[in-house]
């Protein structure tokens, strides 16, 4: 091999290991966060090192191959889904925070890594599938449900708080998992046709608003009042309330629900109230409490005359499920106990009493 030769194949080695240098580092590309503020914003990133020159750019909300993210910072992201795919990293370390408010969805080789003392917060649902993982050794909330499907895994020694479901033979159990409990929501009559809502949100920003819906069967809800978080005129900031008017005689079943500016769902929670007779009729009274009935509950006949009743429990269909014996009788007063175990699925059952003079019905969920 001459001189000339021995050159020219140096030189096509030179340019096939730039050409494969170069390729790699098209395809490799790491973020660092650098201080507080939004995932978004191209202020927060550098794509060399954590303190090296900002870049102007930011990581997206879609991370493939080749592209790690690191964050060491508190940040707030708009992404609705951020989707993490191929063999996409998202780390958080050193207490780095990040609140999503929106889904997020991880495929193929994703992983997510939360250190101790960091944490995750999604305000949305969390989907898993492929092969992808979650390292929890910090802290994740999640306001939604989390589904894992496939070969995909959240394993660790962290903390998870959930408000929904979750699904999925990869969730380990070494992970503390408990409920969120976002919402205080109580309802109590306040006269003989109105009802008092009452409510204290555990966690809620000045952007998020509340709907209150009701319904009559527990199942077909209707909008009757938004509010919005920072709306309240209360002296204390924390209870909000809202009084339902003008009301019939019946059952009512109210929902209220949590949500963001972005409409992402954050909590929910049902409750029941029963407007049995007006206050100045002096009718015989029938009450179940609680309703829903979860697990069970008390059937009460309360200011009944002297006479002799019997309190059937009937499906939505008005046939008889069964007869209820009293557990308690006195002059003025029957109670009887009611347990879902006595029914064959849940559903909104009618309680029926009736005398010689009188019958009462009154609508129950069994849960």
């Amino acid at each position: 091999m001459n001189a000339k030769t021995s050159i020219s194949l140096i030189s096509i080695i030179f340019l096939i290991f730039s050409s494969l240098t170069l390729k790699s580092q098209e395809d490799g590309k790491q973020y660092f966060s650098r201080n507080d503020g939004s995932y978004e914003s191209t202020a927060s990133w550098s794509d060399s090192k954590h303190d090296g020159p900002r870049s102007g750019v930011n990581p997206g909300c879609k991370l493939t191959t080749g592209i790690k993210v690191f964050i060491e910072d508190s940040l707030i992201s708009e992404c609705n889904p951020m989707l993490l795919d191929g063999d996409a990293r998202l780390i958080l370390r050193n207490g780095g925070k990040l609140e999503l408010n929106g889904d997020l969805k991880l495929s193929g080789n994703a992983l997510i890594t939360i250190d101790p003392n960091s944490s995750l917060t999604i305000n949305g649902e969390i989907f898993i599938s492929g092969k992808a993982q979650v390292t929890l050794n910090g802290n994740l909330n999640a306001h939604g449900n989390i589904t894992i499907t496939e070969n995909s895994q959240v394993c660790g020694n962290g903390k998870a708080k959930v408000s929904g479901a979750v699904s999925g033979k990869g969730w380990c159990n070494s992970i503390h998992l408990t409920p969120i409990e976002l919402i205080d929501f109580t309802a109590k009559l306040t006269d003989d046709s109105n009802v008092l809502l009452e409510w204290s949100p555990k966690l809620a920003t000045p952007s998020d608003r509340f709907i209150l819906e009701r319904s009559t069967n527990g199942m077909t809800f209707h909008e009757i009042a938004k509010i919005e978080a920072d709306n309240s005129t209360n002296s204390d900031q924390d209870l909000k309330r809202y009084v339902d008017t003008n009301l019939k005689i019946g059952t009512y079943y109210y929902r209220i629900t949590q949500v963001n500016f972005l409409n992402v769902f954050k909590a929910s929670k049902l409750i029941a109230v029963s407007i049995t007779k007006d206050l100045n009729t002096g009718a015989c009274e029938l009450q179940v409490n609680p309703n829903p009935c979860v697990p069970s509950c008390t059937v009460t006949l309360n200011d009944c005359p002297n006479s002799v009743y019997k309190t059937y429990v009937m499906d939505g269909a008005g046939r008889t499920i069964s007869e209820l014996i009293p557990i308690s009788k006195t002059k003025q007063k029957i109670e009887y106990h009611l347990n879902k175990e006595n029914f064959t699925m849940p559903g909104v059952y009618i309680i029926r009493a009736t005398s010689e003079s009188d019958s009462l019905f009154k609508k129950v969920m069994i849960r």
